[in-house]
């Protein structure tokens, strides 16, 4: 796992708010990307950094996945403005994990999951928190299969405390639900209300096997309905403006928008339901 080429692994990351989001967005990248035993002098030097407040813990997550480095702050220390980018880390796991990861994986995110789980009870509330279980519910679900039994039950329990607190004060909703990729099985459709984020849930029955993000519009565009509108046998999205009663539809190929028609607009007290 290399560090990039302008970054020198001896060396914090620049204090500034943009370099610590950027360095944690390359983190998580090499984190789902890893595929071999991290170097004992690459993991010895993330240590090191870690005693070089944030600079110092960007730089150590630029060398080592968050799963080897137990002694990452907690969430309790880390800057309000930067939850929802280390949580981003903290969550980035290979897809296919070698066997030799897998007992480092699991109780990493047990433990990690039942930290967030904590905060979302004590103050879910609070952007900070939001942005953590944001950035927690847009990740794909875990290799459970891959887990010893051992292992598995933590994680699951940790993973129930966060799926069954009150999730009322975050702003992502549930919106529509669709066949987007063709496998027989239903996916769910999701919009934050405060953001304008969209993204789709692929599931496997009830369990979430990855997270597709969709483009993001203003938040008084709401999805309200999916199905097949042009009958070409995908599902695609249908839109409604809260604030101007306009309505448009996103002609979908699976995940992807192909299209946008524009429809009729009625009077805002209107809306479309889908029940």
């Amino acid at each position: 796992m290399l560090t990039p080429a302008n970054h020198d692994a001896s060396s914090p990351v620049s204090p500034s708010g943009e370099s610590l989001r950027a360095a944690f967005a390359e983190a998580a990248h090499r984190g789902r990307e890893a595929t071999a035993i991290l170097a004992p002098a690459d993991l010895a030097a993330a240590r090191d950094h870690l005693d070089h407040g944030w600079p110092g813990v960007a730089a150590a997550a630029l060398l080592a996945p968050a799963w080897s480095l137990p002694e990452a702050p907690p969430l309790a220390d880390v800057p309000d403005a930067h939850w929802g980018d280390y949580m981003d880390w903290l969550l980035a796991i290979p897809a296919n994990p070698p066997p030799e990861f897998v007992s480092a994986l699991a109780r990493h995110l047990a433990r990690r999951t039942a930290e967030l789980a904590d905060w979302m009870e004590r103050n879910l509330a609070a952007p900070p928190v939001r942005a953590a279980a944001d950035a927690y519910f847009r990740t794909a679900c875990p290799p459970l299969a891959l887990l010893p039994t051992e292992l598995l039950l933590p994680l699951q329990q940790a993973r129930a405390s966060v799926f069954t607190l009150p999730t009322g004060a975050l702003a992502w909703q549930m919106a529509a639900a669709g066949d987007f990729n063709a496998d027989g099985k239903t996916d769910l459709v999701y919009q934050n209300t405060s953001t304008g984020e969209r993204c789709i849930w692929l599931m496997n029955g009830t369990a979430r096997l990855s997270v597709v993000n969709l483009p993001t519009g203003t938040t008084a565009w709401r999805i309200a309905a999916a199905g097949d509108l042009n009958a070409d046998g995908k599902p695609d999205i249908v839109f409604e403006n809260t604030a101007d009663g306009r309505r448009s539809l996103w002609l979908m190929n699976g995940t992807a928008r192909t299209a946008t028609v524009d429809l009729p607009a009625v009077d805002a007290a209107w809306r479309i339901s889908n029940h």
